[in-house]
C-alpha cells in the first residue's frame, strides 16, 4: 500500500492518509436555538445554513448538525404519532 501511495496512487494515498492522520469527530463551537417543535427544527436548520454561509460551520459540520436536526424532527414526529394514536384508540366508538 505504501508503495502504491508512493507511487502516487489515489486510493493508496487516500488510506494511507486516513491512518496517519485519522479524522477525529470534535466538539463544534456552534449555538443552535432550543429546539421544543417541527418549527423549532426549521429555524435550527436555517441557523445552520447561515453558519455555513458566514463560515462560522464547514459544510461537513453543517451536514452533522443537520442529521441530528432532522432526527430530532423524526423523534417528535414519531411522538405525535403515538400520541394520536393513543387518542383514536381511547375515543368511544
Amino acid at each position: 500500500m505504501i508503495e502504491l501511495a508512493g507511487q502516487g496512487h489515489p486510493v493508496a494515498l487516500r488510506l494511507c492518509m486516513e491512518r496517519i492522520c485519522p479524522t477525529k469527530d470534535r466538539p463544534v463551537a456552534f449555538e443552535l436555538p432550543g429546539m421544543a417543535t417541527a418549527a423549532d427544527a426549521v429555524a435550527a436548520m436555517g441557523s445552520v445554513v447561515r453558519g455555513v454561509a458566514d463560515g462560522d460551520l464547514t459544510p461537513r459540520d453543517a451536514a452533522q448538525l443537520a442529521d441530528v436536526i432532522q432526527a430530532f424532527a423524526r423523534t417528535l414526529t414519531t411522538a405525535d404519532l403515538e400520541r394520536e394514536l393513543s387518542e383514536l384508540v381511547k375515543a368511544p366508538a
